[in-house]
This record gives C-alpha cells, structure tokens and sequence, in this order.
C-alpha cells in the first residue's frame, strides 16, 4: 500500500528548515557535515553509487543545515543568499518567502533539529530521491522577546515527520533540493 504525501507546507513545518525527527531509530545530528561544493555528475564512469549516495546525503544535510540557520537568524543576508548554494526552484523560493516573513514580522526560530539518517530512494539522470526521518524541536518566536509565537508553532515539543526530498543536478554541477514532501507524526517508510 503507497503512502500518500503532502507538499510540504515550507510555513507549517518551520520552512523547509524545520524537518521533523523520527522517534526512534534517527540519530542525533550533531556533527556538521562536509559543505563543500562538489562537482560530481551522474554520468561519470568513476563514481561509484555508493560515492554518489554520499554526496547526496551531504548536500542534503548540508542544505537543512542552511535553512536551520537561515531559520534562527533570517535577517542575516549572508545565511538567505547561502540558501540558493543548496536549493532551487519552488523549494528555494519557499524558503525565501518565509524568512522575509519571519524577519519582516520580528520572528526568529530557537530549538533544534534531528535530520536523522537520510537515504537515497533513487538517482535517474540528474534527479535523486531521498528520505528521512526527522524530529523538529523548533519554535518560533518573537525576536526582540523571545516569547513564543501563539499556537503549535511556538512549541518545542518534538514532531515526528517522513521527509523525502527531490534534489536535481544543477548546470553548474551541484546537487541542489528542488522539492520535498513530508507526513507529519510518522517516519517515512
């Protein structure tokens, strides 16, 4: 039986930023992960899968990383222009729409995130799939007071989410996130 997923409403789960983290079995994140830029294609005959699932779990924890931190400082130019190193298209544009929110109305996000252990569903040509399960310990806030935004949104309590990500090959070589879907409460399976 197929799971039906959500497009991810970027807004509702803290941006795109705000993944959620399994309940059980997703390891904490706390390291940070290789940042640096590859240039690595589908095509070439050295890569090995197993290199190529390894860059793109990287890109892949390193763009929620820059939307983590694009999430608790969005009034940082240089965090909201990072943002486009790592995501394209709808995705890049959600995440822009709501960090000029949050900063226009004085908002900023504190807590934490378990991007769990990402894995790669499939690689055709230059689209990849991946999934994980996240626990968001975000919340939102007001910046100047750091009172919690009225609602589940100014809540840290930790939210089971199934994240799976498309990410697409840019021109320039990069893996970038193009698109992702979640299902809040259960760990994507």
């Amino acid at each position: 039986m197929r799971r039906r997923w959500s497009s991810w409403p970027v807004g509702v789960v803290s941006a795109l930023v705000v993944v959620v983290l399994s309940a059980g079995g997703c390891s904490s994140g706390g390291g940070k992960p290789v940042v640096a830029p590859s240039t690595v294609a589908t095509t070439s005959t050295t890569t090995s899968v197993s290199e190529l699932d390894a860059l793109l779990v990287s890109r892949w924890t390193a763009a929620y990383q820059a939307s983590l931190a694009a999430a608790k400082n969005p009034k940082s130019a240089g965090l909201i222009a990072l943002l486009s190193d790592y995501f394209s298209g709808d995705a890049l544009n959600s995440l822009l729409s709501t960090y000029g929110g949050y900063a226009r109305d004085g908002l900023t996000s504190v807590g934490g995130i378990d991007f769990g252990q990402p894995s790669v569903l499939s690689v055709a040509g230059s689209t990849a799939v991946l999934r994980s399960c996240t626990v968001n310990r975000l919340a939102l806030v007001y910046s100047a007071t750091g009172t919690p935004v009225p609602g589940s949104s100014g809540s840290e309590a930790p939210v089971s989410v199934g994240l799976q990500s498309t990410m697409t090959l840019s021109p320039s070589g990069l893996w970038k996130v193009s698109a992702a879907e979640s299902k809040e409460g259960s760990c994507a399976k």
